[in-house]
């Protein structure tokens, strides 16, 4: 897995490249936490490239919520594809986090809620 991480209007936009499990989960919720450090609190996380993801990794997407929330920010979950889209609504995810269909959407969303 590959994280990737730039800023557009005071966003901050991480792409994930790669499967997300077991093994690298923890390396986002490092990354979503150096960001809250820096007061970066409205994050993106781009899933266009990921095509899979386990437990773990539903693990650390909850955690970087919660920590957002406590920080008066937000995450949002963009680019889900078909596969990762069924197991957030098996898991109930889809009723936790923040989705969006695309990163005008998730842009939008801060946009509206923050400035």
């Amino acid at each position: 897995m590959d994280l990737y991480s730039r800023s557009i209007n005071k966003i901050t936009i991480i792409d994930i490249v790669g499967e997300v499990n077991i093994y690298n989960a923890t390396n986002i919720k490092e990354l979503v936490l150096k960001k809250v450090e820096n007061g970066e609190n409205k994050i993106i996380i781009n899933l266009e490239r990921v095509n899979y993801i386990d437990s773990s990794g539903i693990g650390t997407l909850i955690s970087c919520n919660s920590i957002l929330s406590q920080k008066k920010g937000a995450l949002i979950i963009e680019n889900v594809n078909e596969s990762i889209k069924k197991i957030f609504k098996l898991t109930q995810l889809d009723s936790i986090l923040n989705i969006a269909s695309n990163e005008e959407d998730a842009i939008n969303f801060f946009k509206k809620s923050y400035y």
